[in-house]
C-alpha cells in the first residue's frame, strides 16, 4: 500500500474511533471496507490509472459519505444480533415440553389456513427470511406478483383463523409484525415484534412434507387424532 493510501487510511480510522466511539479493529475494518469499495467502483471506469492516481479521481467527501453508511450498517447488524440472542435466551428460559407441544400446534393451524398456492412464498418471507428478488427467483413469479400472493395468502390465513392484526392472542403471533407488503410492523405493545414463530427451531415450523425429528411426529399424530374425534362428534 502506498505512503498515500496509508495516509488516507490512517487518518480515516482516528476519525471513525473518536466520532463513533468504535474499537481501533471495527473502525479499520469499516474504513478498509469503504475505501476498497470506492477504488473498485474507480477502478471499473479507469483500469489502467495507478492506486495512487485512483484516488485523485474521488470525489470529496464521497469516501466520508460510504463510511458513514458502513458505520450505520454495523450498528444495524450490531442490534439485529443482540434482539436476536435475547429473545433466543428468553425462549430457551421459558421452554417446557407443554408450551412446546402448545407452539406446534399453533404453528400448523396457521399454516392449514394458508392457501396452498400461497404457503412456498409465506414460508420463505417468514421462516427463511428470504428477500422478494429471492423469492422471485426460486418461485419463478415476478416481485409484485410474490408481494401479492404473500399479502393475498396472510389476508385469508387470517380471516380464515378469525384474528385481526391488532389482537395479542398466542395464534396471532405469526401475522404480528408482517404488513401486507411484508415488512417489519409494531406489535401490540409499541414495539418491534419479530414474529414469534418465524424464530422457531426447525421442529417447531409448519409441516412442509420433509422429514422431521420423532417428537414433532408424535405431536403431529396427536394432533390428527384430535381432530379425527372432533370429526366423529359433529356426525
Amino acid at each position: 500500500m502506498s505512503r498515500t493510501l496509508l495516509d488516507c487510511v490512517r487518518e480515516r480510522i482516528v476519525r471513525v474511533q473518536r466520532q463513533y466511539g468504535m474499537s481501533c479493529e471495527e473502525a479499520t475494518d469499516v474504513v478498509c471496507e469503504s475505501l476498497t469499495a470506492c477504488l473498485c467502483c474507480l477502478r471499473a471506469h479507469h483500469p489502467d490509472e495507478p492506486a495512487d492516481g485512483l484516488l485523485s479521481h474521488l470525489m470529496p467527501g464521497f469516501l466520508d459519505t460510504v463510511i458513514r453508511k458502513r458505520v450505520a450498517d454495523h450498528y444495524r447488524r450490531q442490534r439485529l444480533e443482540q434482539r436476536a440472542i435475547a429473545e433466543c435466551t428468553r425462549a430457551l428460559a421459558a421452554r417446557n415440553p407443554e408450551q412446546q407441544a402448545l407452539t406446534l400446534l399453533l404453528a400448523d393451524e396457521i399454516w392449514d389456513a394458508l392457501p396452498e398456492n400461497c404457503r412456498q412464498v409465506v414460508y420463505l418471507r417468514i421462516y427463511e427470511q428470504c428477500s422478494w428478488d429471492e423469492i422471485a427467483q426460486v418461485t419463478g413469479l415476478g416481485v409484485s406478483a410474490t408481494k401479492m400472493r404473500f399479502q393475498r395468502g396472510i389476508e385469508q390465513a387470517r380471516k380464515k383463523l378469525g384474528v385481526t392484526c391488532d389482537e395479542s392472542s398466542p395464534s396471532n403471533n405469526f401475522f404480528i409484525g408482517s404488513t401486507l407488503a411484508g415488512e417489519t410492523a409494531l406489535s401490540p405493545d409499541g414495539g418491534e415484534n419479530s414474529n414469534a414463530t418465524t424464530d422457531l427451531p426447525l421442529e417447531h415450523r409448519p409441516h412442509t412434507g420433509a422429514g422431521e425429528p420423532d417428537n414433532v411426529a408424535y405431536h403431529r399424530k396427536q394432533r390428527r387424532t384430535r381432530r379425527g374425534r372432533e370429526d366423529r362428534s359433529k356426525r
